[in-house]
């Protein structure tokens, strides 16, 4: 249960530092404050990577060597949907990893930014709510 609340501690600071973006979608803070944002997605990137990495290490094995019923099934539905999700954030990162581009079409991050944000919220919730519990 302990490695659990290290997920969980992850989750909210994730959660947070979308919070801390999400304030930022906006075009004044894209022409007066883009440094904060590059750095603020910069920060959530790393600490989502290294999250994702601990689950795939650790947390998703456990789960599909569980007794539980319905443990395997699980996890493997979630280990496969978020390989899509890494896969699409990795895309968003290297397309806005740069205050130039994000400066150069900020309605289009703005966007995608929020979309994204709001898909990934939805995935931390599911995880806790569906997976977690399996652990």
């Amino acid at each position: 249960m302990a490695h659990i609340a290290a997920y969980l501690k992850q989750h909210a600071e994730l959660l947070g530092i979308a919070g801390q973006i999400s304030e930022k979608l906006n075009i004044e803070s894209i022409e007066n404050d883009i440094k904060s944002i590059v750095d603020l997605l910069t920060v959530f990137s790393l600490k989502l990577f290294f999250h994702l990495s601990m689950e795939d290490k650790v947390l998703y094995p456990n789960i599909l060597n569980s007794p539980v019923d319905g443990a395997k099934e699980t996890a493997q539905k979630f280990m496969n949907e978020m390989g899509g999700i890494a896969e699409t954030f990795k895309i968003y990162r290297d397309k806005w990893s740069s205050s130039l581009a994000i400066q150069t079409n900020p309605d289009a991050f703005i966007s995608e930014t929020g979309s994204l944000l709001q898909a990934l919220g939805t995935r931390i919730a599911r995880e806790e709510k569906e997976l977690y519990i399996l652990a």
